[in-house]
Parts: structure tokens; C-alpha cells; sequence
């Protein structure tokens, strides 16, 4: 988890985007216990948001905005949808 973090927080960095950057930091805490209480370390999601960062900054690398912007749509579309499997 704490990798994860480590990743969104890189990124919005990296956007210089002050409001973003605080707003990460500000719903860290609340990510990192609905996290735990959604138990995100079953069912392969780990690895399976590491495909996705990998995928976002290869975009990055490569320059192409649209392609970053799939991927990060990708990345919340998945996520999203395992906050609301878990819910359930």
C-alpha cells in the first residue's frame, strides 16, 4: 500500500499542480484505511495496479498525453470498480 501511495504522490508531484498535490495529502489517511478495511491485497489487485503504474509512466516517458490519460482511466475504472465489489 504504501507503494501505491508513494506512486499517486510521485504524480502529482510531477503535475506541479499545488491543489492536487494537497488534496493528495490531505485523503491519504482516508485511502489507506478504506483500503485496509476493504482488504485490497485480495484477489490480485495489487499486482494488478502495478500493471496499470506501469503503464501510466511508460506513457509518461513516451510523451503522449493521450496515452497517459488512458491509462489513468483505466487505473480508476478498476479501482472504482473493486471499491464498489467490495461494498457489495
Amino acid at each position: 500500500m504504501t507503494d501505491d501511495l508513494f506512486f499517486h504522490l510521485k504524480i502529482a508531484e510531477c503535475t506541479k499542480n499545488e491543489v492536487l498535490m494537497s488534496l493528495i495529502g490531505i485523503l491519504t489517511p482516508d485511502v489507506v484505511s478504506t483500503s485496509n478495511k476493504m482488504n485490497v491485497e485480495r484477489d490480485g489487485r495489487p499486482q494488478a495496479a502495478l500493471a496499470e503504474h506501469q503503464a501510466i509512466v511508460e506513457a509518461i516517458q513516451s510523451h503522449d498525453p493521450r496515452k497517459a490519460m488512458a491509462a489513468m482511466e483505466i487505473h480508476m475504472q478498476r479501482a472504482r470498480r473493486q471499491f464498489i465489489d467490495s461494498r457489495i
